[in-house]
């Protein structure tokens, strides 16, 4: 009797175990990670003054509204020992055409996402605009390449 209550103990220990892990194992890490790669077009950059960055859902809910898109990342010259710059995004009527690569991540585990992105002026007009297919959202790793070529808006207005 004593051994049967030790291997009972000993498989309701186990078998806690097992369904702790697959529980844990279930709610793991469960995100995406994007690169988004954003590009303009050739067209006269004085006037640009900002870049945004809005992401949709597949149901065209906003998910991020009208993110700046400016970042000054670098490291030290080892030539010189002084810190490099290296500019991304728009600011003061400055648009390079590679805009630059950035980064976003979600807890979704499914659906798509729509990545935006325009390029303004002081007033708040658009002067450039591109926008993603949808991407289909899956975990990590690997992380999903997302291109945003910008193109200048027709006279009429971008849509």
């Amino acid at each position: 009797m004593r051994a049967f209550a030790r291997f009972s103990k000993g498989l309701l220990a186990t078998t806690l175990a097992a369904a702790a892990a697959l529980g844990l194992s279930a709610c793991g890490p469960n995100y995406a990670y994007f690169s988004v790669h954003v590009s303009g077009d050739q067209s006269d950059r004085d006037a640009i003054n900002d870049c945004y960055m809005t992401i949709m859902d597949g149901q065209g809910l906003t998910v991020v509204s009208s993110y700046r898109l400016e970042t000054i990342s670098g490291g030290i010259d080892p030539s010189t020992g002084v810190l490099a710059r290296n500019k991304q995004g728009c600011g003061n009527g400055q648009m390079p055409s590679k805009v630059g690569t950035f980064n976003y991540s979600t807890s979704r585990s499914g659906g798509n996402l729509t990545f935006v992105v325009e390029a303004k002026d002081a007033n708040g007009a658009v002067h450039e605009k591109g926008t993603s297919g949808p991407i289909d959202v899956r975990p990590y790793p690997p992380e999903i390449n997302v291109d945003v070529p910008m193109a200048l808006c027709p006279a009429s207005g971008c849509p």
